[in-house]
């Protein structure tokens, strides 16, 4: 039977999880669906591949989501659909395809191939954080359909080579932050038509670091109008 949340009157709810069984996991997540007054949703250490739908229309009011140590989830479909999230924080969920994201016809972007429209219920998105995405090696370019989006972390994600060219389209943006990704080559040209980014934080990204070096870096004609950069 279903736990009864979604007749209590929450604002806030975190699960944690501790069992090895994929399936018992599965099971015990979709039944607790929250309540439609929640704002506040933390899951962590779930065990299954897929969050549940929840009827996830019926969130309206949830607008900050933290899914941590979900080691074996593989997208986060359910949350794409909130009406006014403003916060998704995502770490340490390996296994996450950030390209298995549905359009709004219910077709899964392929490949490196998705654009804007993928993304098309987030937009009121205005806080990514994105750390311990190990298989990820490149963010999808439909994040530049997040046009609300004031900032963007991306932390130890150790595969991580390229940043696709439509993050110049966040006009929004004011802080970038990148940490811990050793294997990312360079910034994307259209970064220097981010006339609101306000700090550019390079921490442990070898060689991104070397790149954006002043006078000589490649990249530093990309960022030297980034009022505040940090780069160790």
């Amino acid at each position: 039977a279903k736990a009864n949340l979604k007749g209590k009157k929450l604002t806030a709810l975190s699960l944690e999880f501790e069992y090895d069984s994929v399936t018992e996991a599965d099971e015990l997540l979709e039944h607790l669906q929250p309540p439609s007054t929640l704002r506040f949703l933390r899951v962590d250490g779930w065990n299954g591949e897929r969050f549940p739908q929840w009827g996830i229309h019926q969130l309206p009011n949830l607008g900050f989501v933290i899914i941590g140590n979900c080691k074996r989830c593989r997208n986060i479909l359910p949350f794409s659909g909130l009406p006014h999230i403003k916060t998704l924080c995502v770490k340490n969920c390996g296994e996450l395809d950030l390209w298995d994201v549905k359009d709004e016809d219910g077709d899964a972007g392929k490949g490196n191939s998705v654009n804007s429209s993928t993304w098309p219920c987030i937009k009121s998105l205005e806080v990514l954080s994105l750390g311990g995405v190990s298989e990820l090696q490149s963010l999808p370019s439909g994040i530049g359909g997040l046009t609300a989006l004031q900032r963007l972390s991306i932390i130890k994600c150790d595969n991580l080579k390229t940043l696709p060219e439509s993050i110049g389209s966040l006009s929004q943006l004011r802080a970038l932050a990148i940490f811990g990704c050793s294997k990312l080559e360079a910034l994307p040209k259209s970064i220097q038509n981010l006339t609101a980014l306000q700090d550019l934080d390079i921490i442990t990204c070898p060689l991104l670091k070397t790149r954006c070096e002043e006078p000589d870096g490649d990249d530093w004609p990309l960022i030297q109008h980034i009022p505040h950069k940090h780069m160790v």
